[in-house]
């Protein structure tokens, strides 16, 4: 064996010459001068487990044991990826395709999220007969709270809130109290705004002209992004059912703002 530079060993055999023998010594001195590339030294012996001590055999096993257990969390960690997948692609088909949607299938996502955080829904739409004037989204009641009611307008935006809306909203608010007798105890003004912006956490916020908006003809603007983290917060456990459902009924005119009380844990 010639070493020709510092970073470089060539093995150079004899015509006859046993390479079983020859080339564990080549990687003995390659170990010596790149431990890099040869981390260990080669075994002094073929089958080093025909030659354990006890000692070695204990160690030996228990390297088996960690191998096996590492292929398990490796199939464990490759299934649950699997699964989180398929988990993200039903809840987008499902309750968190509110954040995308538009039109009907928005009104009927929020309708969701309200029901699961504790109000009774109605579709008001679906209960409107043709030539009957146009009425809000949804009507909201609450089964613990005889005689409390709101009415609940849901729009989709590709950017900002569409201030203009505040006209109709305000109409469906004045029909209702002609009806009814009397002013809904809750305007909501559901906006999924900057749809198109996958990610909702960059969606920029509603400037105070659309709280000022909402102030003025009595309702509560809420986006549908906080609607469901809300609903989110509830899910995880991090908020109760009952305290969400009081931040919303509890809410003033205006821009609406999730809960900062237990908000630090998102789901």
């Amino acid at each position: 064996m010639e070493a020709f530079a510092e970073s470089a060993i060539a093995l150079v055999l004899p015509e006859e010459a046993d390479l079983s023998a020859w080339f564990p010594a080549f990687l003995g001195d390659v170990h010596e001068n790149d431990p890099i590339r040869v981390p260990e030294p080669p075994p002094r012996v073929g089958d080093r487990a025909a030659w354990y001590t006890p000692e070695e055999r204990t160690w030996a096993q228990r390297i088996a044991e960690i191998r096996g257990e590492i292929g398990r969390l490796l199939n464990d960690h490759e299934r649950a990826e699997a699964e989180l997948a398929a988990a993200s692609e039903r809840a987008d088909a499902g309750i968190r395709r509110c954040l995308w949607a538009d039109g009907d299938d928005l009104v009927e996502a929020v309708g969701e999220i309200l029901e699961e955080l504790g109000f009774a829904v109605r579709y008001m739409d679906a209960e409107t007969k043709p030539g009957e004037l146009k009425r809000e989204d949804l009507r909201l009641t609450i089964p613990d709270r005889d005689g409390w009611e709101a009415i609940a307008e849901v729009k989709g935006y590709a950017a900002g809130t569409r201030t203009n809306d505040a006209r109709q909203i305000r109409e469906h608010r004045d029909l209702y109290i002609s009806e009814e007798g009397q002013a809904p105890e809750l305007t909501l003004w559901i906006a999924n705004t900057y749809k198109s912006v996958e990610d909702p956490f960059l969606r920029p916020a509603p400037s105070n002209d659309v709280g000022q908006r909402a102030d003025l003809i009595e309702a509560v603007h809420v986006l549908v992004a906080d609607l469901y983290r809300l609903w989110a917060f509830v899910q995880a456990g991090s908020l109760e059912q009952s305290q969400a459902l009081q931040h919303l009924t509890d809410a003033t005119p205006g821009l609406w703002s999730l809960p900062t009380s237990n908000a630090g844990t998102d789901a």
